[in-house]
């Protein structure tokens, strides 16, 4: 069986060059790592899938469907080629080449807008910890929330630690990088929470509104005062009676538990 063809010399240097946010967003390219992730970038109609890269004994394990089906679309290298371009410890023999979903002033005005949908929408203010960023992107793909936002000073979406933890959520959750203040002027009809450690409504029992934005702070600083001025109200979650007196939850349990007690508040409603 024929190999596909090897990657080049100037293809490596790029796909190195993509572990930088600032050529991440040049080439509007990202990397993916792994077989189940590019497994699922590679039947994703909406993945912007360009290429894969794998070492021969990937290449020979697959089906001659799938091989059908990426058939212009591979190339292979060595374990050695790879683990010079993974960003992991410990590098798969996998890895796919993405392009970022177009920018909103790219988009066609007909095409899937950027208007928060009817539902549950998280907006993540300030989070820098890439594993937190993922796995928040993760929650929302478990729990039907279809947009998830973040302020210009979080995270990269498209840094690998953040793809990685996400576990291909970033197929079927859209995420923008948009400024708080211009989505509650063009979306009114939102109501947006913000979360705090104590002192606003209880979480786990709130008549959550239908189209609720929620904000998540960071775990350092919380949410900041210019976006807590942009806010309809508060939400916390109660500490059990028992506690020690934590500090804090996580930023993604947070989001999880608040994520579940909005789905509860319709669960016995069709929508």
């Amino acid at each position: 069986m024929t190999l596909p063809p090897a990657l080049t010399r100037n293809q490596v240097k790029h796909l190195r060059s993509l572990s930088k946010k600032k050529h991440r967003h040049e080439q509007r390219q990202f990397l993916v790592e792994g077989e189940t992730i590019a497994a699922e970038a590679v039947n994703a109609a909406t993945s912007g899938l360009r290429y894969l890269i794998c070492t021969a004994d990937y290449f020979h394990s697959q089906s001659d469907a799938w091989r059908s089906q990426v058939a212009d679309r591979i190339y292979c290298c060595d374990q050695q080629a790879i683990a010079s371009i993974s960003s992991l410890d410990s590098p798969p023999s996998v890895l796919a080449l993405l392009d970022m979903p177009p920018l909103e002033e790219d988009a066609l005005p007909d095409a899937a807008s950027d208007a928060p949908a009817s539902g549950l929408g998280l907006y993540l203010d300030g989070l820098r910890d890439p594993g937190n960023v993922g796995t928040i992107w993760r929650i929302a793909d478990w729990f039907g929330v279809t947009r998830l936002y973040t302020s210009e000073d979080c995270v990269d979406l498209y840094n690998p630690k953040v793809v990685q933890a996400s576990m291909g959520a970033f197929l079927r959750v859209a995420a923008r990088t948009r400024p708080l203040a211009s989505l509650r002027s063009e979306h009114p009809q939102l109501t947006i929470l913000g979360t705090c450690i104590s002192g606003g409504s209880d979480g786990l029992h709130y008549n959550w509104p239908a189209d609720t934005l929620l904000v998540i702070g960071s775990e350092s600083h919380g949410i900041r005062s210019a976006v807590g001025e942009l806010l309809n109200g508060w939400i916390s979650i109660p500490r059990g009676p028992q506690s020690s007196g934590a500090e804090s939850l996580n930023a993604g349990v947070a989001t999880g538990i608040l994520c579940a007690s909005y789905l509860r508040t319709f669960s016995d409603t069709p929508r």
